[in-house]
């Protein structure tokens, strides 16, 4: 399950979108593990799929189970930072366990309109420095320390920390020049060195711009300028009216549609930021068709057959021998897997199969 934190400067509103996110999707927050004397909030929240609802009629009296992400809502402390801009760790060391970031920027306060954009893009900068000084402290850190142990090391035994060092080096040089993390090219050996420190500015980024009525009329330029301003790999903008729609979820279904239309919402906030949090994740959706229920899993683009069956169940990975594959439009149309099957679009994959977005899936497994 993709495990998105929320960030953003004092005053950004990242609770009150966190709160829109939630409630627009009809979920609830719960409260989180406390860890180093913050407790988040924590809301499960299913992702909109149109696909399963179609699945749903061609076979019926079946659950539908949509894929799931978790947001997490982590306190800021007030008084979190120092003059060198390093932030409290216990809020950093939470949003190091992330999967992504929602980076939040206010810009619902009275601004004059010449300087909206400019602000905006000020707040973005500001925030995005902080979490980038946070991990060149990290890695400055280790690197004190590396040079230690390298000097205890037999010549023999300093292969692996010297290959660290190599790999840290480019992320502090990366940093320094205002990049993140996330746009350098690793290999396999280099992300696996990283993994452990959780940095920040590794993690996929959606940048929020939280918006009031007045200022939503510019939604469109305003994602256009976060993006340029902030355009780095795995990174998207999505504006949303954090306040509106926290207060919409109250509203009986066919008020809040008349509202946002009004607005010139065409779908709730949490379904935007969701496909664009997905986008920017580099995650897809495959389904699948069991005999009570449908579902739809999430898995990394670019993951091969057996490692789409591990996440159904880990056996089906291990005893893997192949599967069944048709694509979702292609099952809509002929109406069955049987006239999937006899139409010729139902493909018999093995290993080396790529899993496509919207792939229904039936593995086969031995024992």
């Amino acid at each position: 399950m993709l495990r998105i934190g929320l960030v953003g400067l004092p005053g950004a509103g990242k609770s009150t979108v966190f709160d829109a996110l939630v409630r627009s999707s009809g979920a609830h927050a719960t409260t989180g593990r406390t860890a180093a004397g913050l407790t988040p909030r924590v809301a499960t929240v299913k992702v909109p799929d149109p696909r399963l609802e179609v699945l749903a009629t061609l076979y019926p009296n079946r659950r539908v189970v949509p894929a799931e992400v978790e947001f997490y809502d982590v306190p800021r402390p007030a008084a979190d930072t120092t003059a060198a801009g390093r932030q409290a760790p216990a809020y950093l060391a939470q949003l190091r366990t992330m999967d992504a970031l929602l980076h939040v920027i206010a810009g619902f306060d009275p601004i004059a309109p010449e300087a909206l954009l400019p602000t905006l893009t000020a707040r973005l900068q500001e925030g995005a420095t902080e979490l980038a000084l946070a991990d060149l402290q990290v890695v400055e850190n280790r690197l004190t320390r590396l040079e230690s142990e390298l000097r205890k090391l037999p010549p023999g035994e300093r292969a692996t920390r010297e290959r660290e060092r190599v790999v840290l080096e480019t992320v502090g040089a990366e940093l320094n020049r205002g990049g993140v993390v996330r746009d350098l090219s690793l290999d396999a050996e280099a992300q696996r060195l990283l993994r452990g420190f959780g940095l920040l500015t590794a993690k996929p980024t959606l940048l929020i711009a939280n918006l009031d009525e007045a200022r939503w009329p510019l939604h469109p330029t305003i994602e256009a300028a976060l993006r340029a301003a902030h355009a780095h790999a795995a990174t998207g903008a999505v504006a949303i009216m954090g306040q509106w729609e926290a207060e919409l979820a109250d509203l009986e279904p066919g008020e809040a549609a008349a509202f946002r239309e009004a607005l010139g919402l065409a779908e709730p906030a949490a379904t935007r930021v969701l496909v664009e949090a997905y986008r920017v994740a580099g995650l897809i959706s495959f389904l699948t068709i069991g005999e009570d229920e449908v579902r739809a899993w999430s898995v990394p683009r670019g993951t091969l057959a057996p490692e789409a069956a591990g996440a159904v169940h880990s056996d089906f990975q291990r005893a893997f021998i192949r599967a069944e594959v048709v694509a979702f439009e292609d099952l809509a149309r002929v109406g069955s897997w049987t006239a999937a099957r006899a139409a010729g679009v139902l493909r018999q994959v093995g290993k080396e199969y790529v899993v496509q977005d919207g792939d229904v899936i039936h593995f086969l497994a031995g024992r």
